[in-house]
C-alpha cells in the first residue's frame, strides 16, 4: 500500500527551533509517510549538508515547481514566512491539491500570514501549547472565524537527544546559553547579566556571530568566556560540556516552547529560567529546574547548583521527566494523525 504524501515546505537544519523541530518530525514520520522536502532556494539541493540527513531517512527533495501538477496530500511548514511574503509558493501547493498545515512557533503574527488566514489559504494551524494558543488565537479568529486549529507539541527523538552521560562533579561550573544570533535572544546587558552571577563561573555560548560581536564590542570577554559560532559544534556535544543552562533574552521577546530548553533537560543539564512566558509549564520548579522572579532568587539557584550532588539530582530528574513528556513517540504519532484527520474532514 502506498504511503500518504507529506510535503515539507521548509528545509531542515541544526539551527533554530523550527528547523530542528522539522528534523525530529521527519525522524518520527518517515516510516509511515512519503516525505518530500522543498527548499526556498535552489542551492540547498546541491550545497547543503542536510542532504545527507534527508537521504538517511529516505526523504525526497526538489523545488516546488518540480512537483507534479497534481500531487494530493498534506503540506506542512513551521515558521517559513516566505510562504506568505512570496505567496506564489502557498498557491502552488494549494493548486496541486495539497492541504496546508501551518505552525507559527513565534509569539506574534506576520501581517502577510494574517492575510493568508483571512483568505482561507491555511487548512489547519498548529500551536505548541495552551499558552501559545491563548496568545495567538484571538487575532486568528478575528481574521477568520472558521479557521481550524489544534495543539501539537514539540517532539524530540529520544535516540538523538537522550544521554547516559554523567555530568561533571565539580563546584567550578560552566553556564551555557544557545540560540540563533537574533538580537531578541540576547538582553542589552547580556555579558553583565551572566558575570553578576559570580567570579568563579565560566560561560559558554553557542550561536555567536560577527553581528553579536559588534553589538557587544563595549565588553571585554575575558578567559572565562567561550563564544562559539553557530554550527561549530553540535548541540548535543555542546550540552555535554556545560553544567547549567541559564536562560536570558531581550525584554521585548516572549518565549514560547523553547526547544533549546528541552534539549538541555533531555541531555541532563538543569535549566534556570525566569518565572514567566511558558517556562512554568515546562520546568518543575525546585525539582528538575529553577525558576526565578528576581536576581536574588536567580543567584540563590546558581549557588545551590554549585553543589555537585544537588546538581546531579536535578540532572537525573531533568532527563527522566523531559523524556516522558517530549519523547513519547506514540503520543506524538497519535497527535499528528489527529491533526491530519482534522484537515481531511
Amino acid at each position: 500500500m502506498n504511503k500518504p504524501r507529506l510535503v515539507m515546505l521548509q528545509w531542515p537544519s541544526d539551527l533554530g527551533g523550527a528547523d530542528t523541530r522539522l528534523k525530529d518530525l521527519i525522524r518520527l514520520l518517515h516510516k509511515d509517510w512519503d516525505i518530500t522536502c522543498i527548499p526556498n532556494d535552489p542551492f540547498r539541493l546541491t550545497e547543503d549538508k542536510n542532504i545527507a540527513f534527508l537521504n538517511q531517512y529516505g526523504v525526497k527533495y526538489c523545488l516546488l515547481d518540480q512537483l507534479p501538477q497534481r500531487y494530493e496530500g498534506i503540506a506542512f511548514s513551521c515558521c517559513n514566512f516566505r510562504l506568505f511574503s512570496e505567496s506564489w509558493r502557498i498557491q502552488a501547493a494549494r493548486d496541486r491539491g495539497l492541504k496546508i498545515i501551518w505552525a507559527n512557533d513565534m509569539m506574534w503574527h506576520d501581517p502577510e500570514e494574517i492575510n493568508a488566514i483571512t483568505k482561507g489559504w491555511i487548512d489547519l494551524i498548529l500551536f505548541t501549547s495552551e499558552f501559545h494558543r491563548f496568545v495567538l488565537l484571538p487575532k486568528i479568529i478575528s481574521a477568520n472565524p472558521l479557521q481550524k486549529h489544534a495543539i501539537f507539541a514539540n517532539y524530540f527523538d529520544a535516540d538523538t537527544w537522550l544521554s547516559d552521560k554523567i555530568h561533571r562533579q565539580t563546584s567550578n561550573i560552566t553556564i551555557g546559553k544557545s540560540s540563533r544570533d537574533d538580537w531578541l535572544k540576547y538582553p542589552d546587558d547580556f555579558p553583565l547579566f551572566y558575570e553578576r552571577l559570580g567570579n568563579d563561573i565560566n560561560f559558554d555560548v553557542l550561536g555567536w556571530s560577527k553581528e553579536l560581536s559588534k553589538k557587544y564590542a563595549w565588553h571585554n570577554f575575558d578567559g572565562r568566556w567561550k563564544l562559539r559560532n553557530a554550527g561549530s559544534i553540535t548541540a548535543s556535544e555542546w550540552l555535554d560540556g556545560i553544567d547549567l543552562f541559564v536562560y536570558c533574552s531581550h525584554y521585548k521577546f516572549i518565549e514560547n516552547q523553547s526547544r533549546s530548553i528541552v534539549e538541555a533537560m533531555l541531555r541532563g543539564v538543569p535549566v534556570i529560567a525566569p518565572r514567566k512566558y511558558n517556562f512554568p509549564n515546562m520546568i518543575w520548579d525546585r525539582r528538575n529546574g529553577w525558576l526565578w522572579d528576581d536576581e536574588m532568587e536567580l543567584k540563590e539557584g546558581i549557588e545551590k547548583m554549585k553543589n555537585p550532588l544537588y546538581r546531579r539530582i536535578f540532572s537525573e530528574r531533568s532527563s527522566g521527566w523531559a523524556a516522558d513528556i517530549w519523547c513519547n513517540k506514540e503520543e506524538a504519532m497519535n497527535g499528528w494523525n489527529d491533526c491530519v484527520q482534522e484537515v481531511m474532514q
